[in-house]
């Protein structure tokens, strides 16, 4: 089928189809997330004919995401080829491997198609996603299945930072019943997944078999929906605010949190402004369970303990007064060889020298031993032989327990010459005006 003429003409779209896109800011490049599909399909054309209606100065691109899941994926990338080359859009398609393990193929598909999206977005962007009311309410059950607080049943949000760009969903008020009308009748051409008939895919049993029913009691059932996730929003919302009040008092330079002013916080202000200086930080915070005990031990341990709040890939640890987050590491490292002309992977971090007059180790220090503490290492702080132990040594630095067990030390024919990058050995240092090579550590 040949797609008509009335889609190039907004003149003539519903007006709730056009005060979609009059929301949309003019940007430096619009990119639409296409997966050939009725929704992106639609947007797409959409798109186009507002920039053209609107003489827009904006360059509208497309970028479709090949999962490699299905047998016809080569058909739909075709198929998306053809169409964008129909409409003179620019298209990006990149194949991508998912590799659930453990976390569904749902999640991890999604997962790669954003880093995709973030990879191209560049500042001044919009990535362009076509998720309408449908898929809100849809993503509102699923959260509310999985125990979501009130973030999570925000569900989607109409816009949000991604990358250097920002994402945008014009369509989210807009139902897939009103999509698929408009789409039938411009004529317009789509393929249909069948992997979205798959009812062991939990959105997809939410959509066939959960939606329909309460539909027949509550025939409203997307509108309230999506009118609860936008209560939820704006809930979320003043939560964010209230933690940024909290964090001018709680959150230090340096990124840690202190622990005074978050312990004269109410528990839910301390779980609140918890989340948020995660989050901050791009890490996910742990349920909501593990963090109330968590919060609660980190503030009442005794001085002399070494709480930790410890979820999948992250701990929360306390230190004279302060939380840190801390990356958690699998496995100790081996001790090794270094050629510091390469920079070498240490402890779930990385090591690497910079060439620094007058700072650093001499360099004739081309090649080291490093190693973990094993005890009983003592540092020569004069370079004339007054040894001090390096355990002593690291508190009076105040180096937190769980980055002295990581850091490096640097050996050169059986001498220790650097600790990380604390310390360097007075006889091996670079003098004044002497090439020196500055070792970094990025735990």
């Amino acid at each position: 089928m040949t797609a008509g003429a009335d889609w190039q003409q907004p003149a003539s779209w519903p007006d709730i189809l056009r005060d979609a896109m009059q929301s949309l800011p003019t940007a430096t490049r619009w990119w639409v997330g296409l997966s050939g599909g009725l929704d992106s399909i639609f947007l797409l054309h959409v798109a186009r004919a507002w920039i053209r209606y609107q003489g827009l100065p904006v360059a509208l691109h497309a970028v479709h995401v090949n999962h490699q899941l299905s047998a016809r994926s080569p058909v739909w990338q075709a198929f998306c080829e053809k169409t964008c080359a129909g409409l003179d859009v620019p298209l990006v398609s990149e194949a991508v491997l998912i590799a659930p393990e453990g976390v569904g193929v749902e999640a991890e598909a999604r997962r790669m198609r954003y880093q995709v999206f973030q990879r191209l977005l560049e500042a001044g962007d919009l990535l362009l996603l076509a998720h309408h009311a449908d898929d809100q309410a849809e993503t509102l059950l699923y959260r509310l299945m999985r125990g979501s607080g009130v973030r999570g049943l925000a569900a989607m949000p109409a816009q949000r930072r991604l990358g250097e760009g920002r994402l945008m969903r014009p369509l989210l008020t807009l139902s897939r019943a009103f999509i698929e009308t408009q789409a039938k009748a411009w004529g317009l051409d789509w393929h249909d997944d069948e992997s979205n008939l798959d009812v062991g895919f939990d959105r997809n049993f939410l959509r066939h078999r959960v939606l329909p029913v309460l539909g027949e009691r509550w025939p409203h059932v997307v509108d309230s929906l999506s009118q609860v996730a936008e209560a939820c929003g704006e809930a979320d919302a003043l939560l964010g605010e209230l933690a940024e009040i909290d964090a001018d008092s709680a959150c230090h330079a340096d990124g840690q949190l202190l622990c005074a002013p978050l312990a004269s916080l109410s528990t839910r202000r301390q779980m609140n402004l918890m989340r948020y200086w995660l989050r901050k930080q791009g890490v996910q915070p742990p349920g909501r369970q593990r963090l109330l005990a968590g919060v609660a031990m980190l503030l009442q341990a005794g001085e002399d303990r070494q709480p930790a709040l410890e979820w999948p890939g992250w701990s929360v640890r306390r230190y004279r007064g302060a939380l840190y987050l801390v990356r958690r590491i699998a496995e100790s490292p081996e001790a090794r060889e270094w050629d510091l002309r390469q920079a070498l992977s240490w402890a779930g971090g990385r090591l690497f020298v910079k060439g620094v007059d007058g700072e650093g180790l001499r360099s004739e220090v081309d090649r080291v031993r490093v190693s973990l503490r094993q005890g009983g290492e003592h540092l020569d702080v004069d370079g004339r032989g007054s040894r001090r132990p390096l355990k002593k040594w690291l508190q009076d630095q105040g180096v937190p327990p769980w980055l002295r067990t990581r850091l490096p030390l640097l050996w050169w024919r059986d001498e220790l010459v650097a600790v990380g990058d604390l310390w360097v050995h007075p006889g091996y240092r670079a003098a004044a005006g002497e090439a020196g090579l500055k070792v970094i550590w990025q735990p």
